[in-house]
């Protein structure tokens, strides 16, 4: 499985320890979308985490985009890519009770995404902004 490059956990990392245990943050950045984090809880031998900027189309909430991270120590992969906006929903890691299944050419593929997405949250300020 692909991981995150260390920067990007990094920041990844200081983005949820920002979200309470079993629960949800959104961080407000004018003039960027909120960034919503959410803990999911724990997934074989870490936690789930959930990325995503909310946008509304006809009153839904549409991702732009949402990505789960799974999260070992100071370890994170990203296992799945929404965007609602262009219909696209890609699961490259499938979690079950005793083990997993993984398309590693996607989940490559998303990572990529993740570090570059990563990158502009940081570059927007996320990471620092005081207030959540």
């Amino acid at each position: 499985m692909k991981l995150l490059a260390k920067i990007h956990t990094k920041n990844l990392l200081k983005l949820i320890n920002r979200c309470p245990r079993d629960s949800a943050v959104v961080i407000n950045n004018d003039p960027y979308m909120p960034l919503t984090v959410v803990d999911r809880g724990p997934v074989r031998s870490g936690r789930l985490y959930t990325l995503g900027h909310y946008g509304l189309q006809n009153g839904d909430a549409m991702a732009d985009p949402e990505m789960d991270f799974w999260v070992v120590a100071c370890m994170a992969a990203p296992v799945s890519y929404r965007n609602d906006y262009v219909g696209v929903h890609q699961v490259p890691v499938e979690f079950t009770e005793s083990s997993w299944k993984i398309n590693p050419r996607l989940q490559g593929q998303i990572t990529r995404f993740a570090n570059m997405w990563l990158r502009n949250i940081h570059h927007q300020g996320f990471v620092n902004v005081r207030s959540a």
